[in-house]
């Protein structure tokens, strides 16, 4: 029997009592199959709209959606949304119905909803009601569409990107015909709002089964960002069993978060338009200021946060710089871009390097280069100004003031780095009169 929370029981029982057929549908349905946390439950009624408005007027409810068939009760101070059985009249937009009829059963409203998994409902008199296969699907990890693929994608064509973030978020395989129908109307996420695009687009990216889907689903990714799409057929002399495409896909499953996998996503993005020949070999020069400079086009367009397109931006332009290869120029690196900053650069490095063949060499300057930052931080090594044991104020004593003491604490910075004195107080006041 499936467990449901008492402030959503408190909204089925009301509408069972007052003569209505109520069940929690959708993911949380799913969810409770998967073994996995419920978030959101979702109501389905027979009861219509304003039926709904008078069984609850004891309630707080919210009524935004009211035109669709939804009302928000106010449940123990959580929000339960309660939409009537509905079919769909035509899509016109490839988004929205242009208009809904609500029904009394829940057979119908089941028919409507995207994919199999997605179209099961829960009653404690009847228990699941599963119409089309959904738990099969979820035993054999399938995303596939209710009735015809073509004809839901066509509906809503924000669906493509949905049965993309399942296949990722779940680890599931998309079925044949989804898939394809998934390609062919690929074209119409054209008309979707950015913004949809984009709240999908991250949870395709955060989800574990990455690889598979942006292997699978690469000419979607391509009619969303079209510069990549010479990645596909690209191939770099030096690595020649390996498209670039694979190599970035690779580095996007190797990476972690949101930030780093958008990176490795774009990183190359200029790579195949830099390539120039010197002395038979392939050279880039500047491929990662580029990429910057066409990743920034290519953010803007998907609408991220600005805090999420800066880092970006800045791992994409930094992320061909050579590791370091002694402490202290580890501690430069550290000084120069700050601790978060240099642990998200070694992640991305890390994905860039073991994500296509590479010389036992280039991997071994990695290893150096993790084991230097973790020197660091076991000895608590100085690399920032304010890890100084000496302050501005201390300078003003000496007569030192305006830009210069930033300039002589700069210079100490290099010295306690260089190890030419230590980050004592004394050794550094001494050290200070040299730059009087």
């Amino acid at each position: 029997m499936m467990s449901i929370p008492k402030y959503v029981s408190d909204v089925l029982n009301r509408l069972e009592e007052n003569g209505f057929s109520a069940y929690v549908v959708g993911g949380c349905v799913r969810d409770y199959l998967l073994g996995r946390p419920i978030n959101d439950f979702d109501v389905a009624t027979s009861a219509l709209p304003e039926e709904m408005l008078e069984i609850f007027k004891d309630y707080k409810t919210v009524d935004n959606g009211i035109k669709h068939g939804t009302v928000a009760v106010v449940s123990e101070n959580k929000l339960v949304e309660v939409t009537t059985f509905r079919s769909d009249g035509t899509y016109t937009d490839s988004r929205r119905p242009d208009s809904v009829s609500f029904e009394r059963n829940i057979e119908e409203d089941l028919a409507r909803r995207d994919f199999t998994i997605n179209a099961m409902a829960y009653r404690k008199s009847e228990g699941i009601i599963d119409l089309y296969g959904g738990q099969e699907d979820l035993k054999n990890r399938l995303i596939r569409c209710v009735g015809n693929p073509h004809k839901r994608f066509s509906e809503d064509a924000l669906r493509i990107m949905r049965g993309m973030r399942f296949a990722s978020t779940l680890g599931f395989r998309i079925e044949e015909e989804t898939l394809s129908a998934m390609l062919e109307t690929k074209n119409l996420l054209q008309k979707i709002a950015k913004e949809r695009i984009t709240s999908e687009f991250r949870g395709v990216l955060l989800g574990e089964s990455i690889y598979d889907v942006l292997m699978s689903c690469r000419e979607i990714i391509y009619e969303l960002i079209p510069e990549l799409r010479i990645e596909d057929s690209y191939i770099m002399k030096k690595y020649p069993d390996i498209t670039l495409w694979e190599h970035t896909v690779k580095s996007v499953s190797m990476s972690k978060n949101l930030c780093e996998r958008l990176c490795m996503l774009l990183h190359d993005v200029a790579k195949p338009s830099c390539m120039v020949m010197v002395d038979d070999k392939e050279k880039y020069p500047n491929h990662a200021e580029k990429g910057a400079e066409i990743a920034k086009e290519i953010l803007s367009r998907f609408r991220f946060e600005k805090i999420v397109n800066t880092e970006v931006l800045k791992l994409i332009i930094n992320h061909s710089i050579r590791f370091p290869k002694a402490l202290a120029d580890m501690r430069r690196f550290v000084r120069d871009f700050g601790y978060d900053f240099t642990k998200d650069w070694l992640d991305i490095k890390y994905s860039d390097v073991f994500s296509k063949p590479h010389k036992e060499s280039t991997a071994q300057l990695y290893y150096n280069a993790i084991r230097f930052f973790d020197e660091i931080d076991e000895k608590k090594l100085c690399c920032i100004i304010s890890e100084l044991n000496i302050s501005g104020d201390d300078l003003k004593k000496f007569g030192i003031v305006g830009k210069n003491i930033g300039i002589v604490l700069n210079k100490l910075l290099e010295d306690v780095i260089s190890e030419n004195c230590k980050n004592k107080r004394e050794v550094l006041l001494k050290q200070a009169l040299l730059y009087k």
